[in-house]
């Protein structure tokens, strides 16, 4: 009796669908918040079918494609994501997920639906294991929408590529679609939801052999502080007083053959201007090899050269064992979950006047949301400082089964830039050449190998 009534909510759920994500299915406010969204839009879209006044799925494409966008951050092991915004380390509400599985008769998204919760994931199949706005509806709209004749398809039988870029300004990168298989994702863009965006830009997270090595703590904490990045002077990314938000940019990136692959972000918009950067750029290159690593080159700097402390960034799982190691800006995590897994961090630049330490994070608390947290229960921290103009940090993380199945690295540096040198124990050698401008890769195979 209220046509007003279904004509204002038609014109608001169109417009979530449209305005949440970008072109290529990244949720900008996070993925908890997408199970959350969909708990409402999805069953009200059903309706509105039904009662003939449109199909508003259908009516934006950009619905499927995000199956994949939760494939891609799902943990190789299963059962968590990457809790890149607003987000807990689950989906939660998965029943909008499941509609878009069945709707589009979608092996893949089925696949990674029971990773996260069937038997190879949490075992719930989408209940929740804790109190939550929707929770008690989700069982059932899952059980409504799963299709009984759809069958999961793995992505690697499916073909699916290991890397996407996303439009927003992210990416996200595999070794293999294996359980111990490593997960490398970057972030540095622009969320024009105004909410639920963390100061985050040009941050990464690293997992791999069933270990959490670089990690993104979630919901809370929501600071730069938190996140695997850069502080500058002691402080970090902030909205100006006349803005509502921080934005990044990714401004270049690169697919090497799917050996590799490589983002540049800009974020010296992130920062507010009474810090005074000129520049806050970060490349980053991600390869898939027998031990996966990851390349950082950063090129920070105030106006005119002035001198800063910069402090680099580093979290890991606060179960992880840190350790110094025998060279100058070295250290190792080893993990705390699967076994003997280690990932080696060695800074290949600056050479000097660089300290690299465990924080020290007893007593140290934060606030939000008008409560108080203690850092030291979401993660243990690694900084790197250097006081100077610009400390160019430039390091190498690499993941290995054990210490002893860690690669050779060496450095040269040439008139082009800085070329690192990969070997690994079967042969391989890994280039990274970096320059001012970007980074590039080249995979040399011993003589008479595939």
């Amino acid at each position: 009796s209220h046509p007003e009534w279904h004509e204002l909510a038609q014109r608001q759920v169109g417009g979530y669908f449209q305005y949440a994500r970008d072109a290529t299915g990244w949720n900008y406010e996070g993925i908890g918040y997408y199970g959350y969204g969909s708990l409402g839009a999805v069953p009200f879209s059903i309706a509105c079918n039904r009662k003939g006044l449109g199909d508003l799925v259908a009516a934006e494409p950009k619905n499927d494609l995000i199956s994949e966008w939760l494939l891609r951050f799902i943990q190789p092991w299963g059962s968590s994501v990457v809790a890149l915004n607003d987000s807990p380390e689950r989906l939660g509400i998965s029943s909008g997920m499941m509609y878009l599985v069945s709707r589009n008769q979608d092996g893949v998204g089925l696949w990674a639906w029971f990773k996260m919760f069937g038997p190879d994931g949490d075992g719930t199949y989408g209940g929740r294991n804790r109190p939550y706005i929707g929770g008690g509806c989700t069982l059932p709209y899952i059980i409504l929408f799963a299709d009984e004749t759809l069958q999961p398809v793995s992505p690697a039988d499916a073909g699916v590529p290991l890397g996407k870029f996303f439009a927003r300004g992210a990416g996200s990168f595999r070794s293999s679609w294996e359980d111990d298989a490593a997960l490398a994702t970057f972030t540095c863009g622009f969320d024009p939801h105004r909410g639920h965006n963390h100061r985050d830009e040009n941050a990464f997270t690293f997992s791999a052999f069933g270990e959490y090595f670089a990690v993104d703590p979630g919901y809370t904490p929501n600071m730069t502080r938190a996140h695997n990045t850069i502080l500058v002077d002691g402080l970090g990314q902030d909205r100006e007083p006349d803005e509502y938000d921080t934005y990044g940019q990714t401004v270049d990136t690169k697919d090497f053959g799917g050996e590799a692959w490589y983002m540049k972000g800009e974020a010296v918009e992130a920062y507010t201007n009474s810090i005074g950067l000129e520049r806050a750029r970060r490349k980053f290159l991600f390869a898939r090899a027998p031990q996966p690593y990851i390349v950082l080159a950063d090129d920070i700097q105030k106006t005119s050269g002035a001198s800063a402390t910069f402090d680099w960034l580093m979290h890991t799982a606060k179960d992880n064992i840190i350790a110094m190691g025998s060279g100058a800006g070295e250290f190792y995590i080893r993990g705390s979950e699967a076994g003997s897994a280690v990932c080696f961090v060695k800074f290949l630049k600056p050479t000097s006047r660089l300290t690299v330490a465990e924080s020290d994070l007893s007593g140290q608390t934060f606030v939000r949301k008008g409560k108080t947290y203690q850092y030291d229960k979401f993660f243990k921290e690694v900084h790197a400082s250097y006081t100077g103009a610009n400390p160019k940090f430039t390091a190498i993380l690499i993941a290995a089964k054990s210490v002893a199945d860690l690669p050779a690295i060496k450095t040269i540096q040439t008139l082009d830039g800085l070329v690192v040198k990969i070997t690994f124990q079967n042969g391989i050698t890994d280039r990274v050449t970096i320059t001012e401008n970007e980074m590039d890769f080249v995979r040399e195979k011993p003589r008479g190998s595939r």
